[in-house]
């Protein structure tokens, strides 16, 4: 007991991992991986007792099995909802601070384990993690939580991230709990990988083990040496420098994770890293597979050089990807040290750029130009929606949007973020619209995202409008957005990622833009191109609506929208960050 509180440190393990199936028992010097997991957890002082918290299917027999012969407690429960389960074995074991380990970390760090206990049991704490401080390297990162917040968690957390990973609910709200950030050691914060998550990353790790004394593998010295050996083995990790926030909406985030995705595929090896603001952004990203390193921006967007520089001073030379608005090259290259091959991803040209490539995405050919950077002589331009990255998820959808006869079904999305409150421009202008049409146009529904970042006064302003009209159904930040745009016979878009999607999959639009500055000139662009409509505000909504019912209207922003956008940006800017 540690200040008259029980610790349990409860380990999550299932064989039913999607990319690597059976990892928990993959032998790794002579002993399965859930082994070397619950040694190492042994070597912490302040754990009072270790339950694992594995599925009650029949293929997870064998992991209950071995972590009994091993002394632990077993608890069995749902599968996918891991924050369930670990709460569950936690209530069953009378916990009053949860130690939360991954069966997929062969490196875990019993002192940070100990310091993070010592924070919630002793400090007053709510949470503590390493993962805060930036420095932690997948398989490494150490979290403990009060019961009595993971029982809030529980009770509260709807999020399928929320659920997956556990702690997000508590971790992302400072304003509600008092969360500690516990540093990483100089020694381990390095720009290493040494997790378990794919067959290439459990060879690299047995190379590690192999190279290991026996003396050295649940030793200090031996977790050393194993970080020592990894920043000579792995190849240079890929960082994302990228942003989500409410005033410029969640899509220069979207199209880095869609990137790192295809180089995943293609470089599985490699380690790949998201810097960015605290935030929304980090729950998309951990959902996507993904290591977050936590920035400060200031008010206007800007990064936190000194924060930047730290950061990338752990990682080591790097292939680095930047995609922030205002991010110009005074400020890159204050927050990028030299050594790193850089690729600016830009949507407005007409600065200078720092970088040895700059892509710009945008059908905007005004955009393509840029002033010379002397010190990139021969920095290369790549411009043009053909190189605009779209998620997996929107690939897998191409052909199957298919024209109805007649127009009933209408979406309205304007991105995660809509600071100038579009949404609910959109909104009125459909409800006047479809009132004064109600007796030729038939039966018409209407689906309304509200984005993640979406502000409390729009949320509820739209929470209002859409319960006073059957016709109105709101949908709170979908995962499954790109199938939404595939059920609707006309998009309402903001200018931004999404209009590229709809263009890609086909999806009739009309484009109400949200910046004048910025937007407007892409929707004046797709609407040149046949591919979508253009309103400045409500009015024009309406009279562009009048003009995009027609089925032969439709089917012309249908098909001039998919000779727009591929859908093989993410795979060009991968060639491209490969020097190819």
């Amino acid at each position: 007991m540690l200040c008259g509180k029980k610790i349990v440190a409860v380990i999550q393990a299932r064989m039913g991992s999607s990319r690597l199936p059976g990892k928990t028992l993959a032998e790794i010097r002579g002993k399965p991986l859930l082994e070397w997991i619950i040694l190492r957890v042994k070597q912490a002082k302040t754990v009072d007792e270790i339950v694992l918290a594995t599925s009650g299917l029949g293929r997870d027999d064998e992991v209950a099995r071995l972590a009994h012969q091993l002394g632990c407690q077993i608890y069995r429960g749902e599968e996918k909802d891991v924050l369930n389960r670990v709460f569950e074995a936690a209530l069953a074991a009378n916990a009053d601070v949860v130690v939360r380990v991954c069966a997929d970390n062969p490196f875990l760090d019993e002192k940070t384990l100990d310091e993070c206990a010592t924070a919630v049991a002793c400090q007053g704490f709510d949470y503590a993690t390493n993962s805060y401080s930036g420095g932690a390297p997948p398989g490494t990162v150490s979290e403990a939580i009060s019961f009595t917040a993971l029982r809030e968690a529980h009770l509260q957390a709807k999020a399928g991230g929320e659920r997956e990973h556990v702690t997000p609910y508590v971790r992302t709200k400072p304003h509600v709990y008092k969360n500690a950030s516990v540093p990483t050691p100089s020694w381990l914060a390095r720009g290493v990988r040494l997790c378990i998550d794919t067959p290439q990353d459990l060879e690299f790790v047995r190379k590690i083990y192999s190279k290991l004394s026996a003396k050295e593998l649940l030793s200090q010295e031996g977790l050393k040496k194993a970080v020592q050996l990894a920043e000579k083995m792995q190849p240079p990790a890929i960082v994302f420098l990228t942003e989500a926030r409410r005033e410029r909406g969640i899509g220069h985030l979207m199209r880095c994770i869609a990137v790192a995705s295809q180089m995943r595929k293609t470089q599985p090896e490699r380690k790949i890293i998201f810097l960015l603001n605290e935030g929304v952004g980090r729950q998309l990203v951990e959902k996507a597979g993904f290591e977050v390193r936590a920035v400060k921006f200031d008010a206007i967007g800007k990064p936190n050089a000194q924060e930047c520089t730290r950061v990338f001073s752990l990682i080591g030379p790097s292939t680095v990807v930047t995609d922030i608005f205002l991010l110009d090259s005074k400020i890159s290259q204050a927050c990028i040290p030299g050594g790193n091959r850089i690729i600016a991803v830009d949507d407005v040209g007409g600065r200078k750029m720092h970088g040895h490539a700059i892509v710009n995405p945008t059908v905007v050919s005004e955009w393509y130009k840029y002033e010379k950077n002397s010190e990139f002589p021969r920095q290369q331009l790549f411009a043009g929606a053909q190189y605009l990255p779209l998620k997996p998820e929107v690939l897998k959808l191409k052909g199957k949007f298919k024209l109805g006869t007649k127009a009933s079904r209408i979406l309205v999305t304007m991105g995660g973020g809509d600071e100038f409150h579009k949404t609910l421009t959109a909104c009125n202008a459909l409800e006047k619209f479809l009132k004064h049409h109600s007796s030729s146009l038939g039966k018409i529904t209407v689906t309304v995202v509200r984005g993640a970042a979406f502000d409390a006064k729009l949320k509820s302003s739209l929470a209002r409008l859409c319960a006073g009209n059957r016709s109105f159904k709101l949908v709170d930040n979908p995962s499954n957005l790109p199938q939404l745009l595939c059920q609707s016979d006309i998009a309402i878009t903001a200018g931004g990622v999404t209009s590229y999607e709809a263009a890609f999959l086909g999806v009739p639009q009309i484009i109400l833009p949200r910046t004048i500055e910025y937007e407007s000139k892409a929707a004046t662009q797709f609407q040149a191109r046949g591919a979508a409509l253009t309103a400045l505000d409500g009015k024009q909504l309406e009279t562009c609506l009048s003009k995009a019912l027609p089925l032969a209207a439709r089917r012309k922003m249908s098909v001039a929208g998919r000779k727009i956008v591929d859908g093989k940006g993410a795979q060009r800017i991968a060639q491209i960050m490969l020097g190819k």
